[in-house]
């Protein structure tokens, strides 16, 4: 079987084309990763953009939901209950459900995969964003650190 654009594949670790299985978690157009972009702080604002991708890397040309919460650790390893002293907003791009308190939430993009959040602190914290992929694997941000 050749592998081609109509039959998608990623690269292994060795550098081998391997194909992809269409079984919704890794599949070509559907949500697998994320790339985020944490920004400089404005005023005591920090917006973090993130752009969902699929499995080849591409933008999502379609909207996609995806849980996330803030940890204190670069791992995502724990929720941080530690909340902001305002609740995040969405920017411009997409739609945000808060689901506890000021550290969880469901993410919706725009048709084209976007999503920014404007977290305000009038404290000194620190925070990481974590996304949680459909197969459960963590998307962590740089650090979010108001001063």
């Amino acid at each position: 079987m050749t592998i081609s654009e109509s039959y998608p594949f990623a690269t292994a670790h060795d550098g081998k084309k391997i194909p992809i299985v269409d079984d919704g978690l890794g599949a070509k157009g559907e949500l697998h990763n994320a790339v985020m972009v944490v920004g400089a702080e404005g005023g005591s604002t920090i917006n973090v953009t993130i752009q969902l991708k699929d499995v080849l890397g591409v933008d999502l040309a379609k909207a996609a939901s995806v849980w996330a919460f803030l940890s204190a650790d670069a791992a995502g390893l724990a929720v941080d209950a530690n909340a902001m002293s305002t609740a995040p907003a969405i920017g411009t791009d997409g739609d945000m459900k808060i689901a506890l308190t000021w550290f969880m939430f469901l993410l919706t993009s725009e048709a084209d995969g976007d999503i920014d959040i404007d977290f305000v602190d009038s404290g000194t914290n620190s925070h990481y964003l974590v996304l949680v992929m459909p197969n459960g694997r963590h998307v962590v941000s740089g650090v979010i650190t108001h001063t």
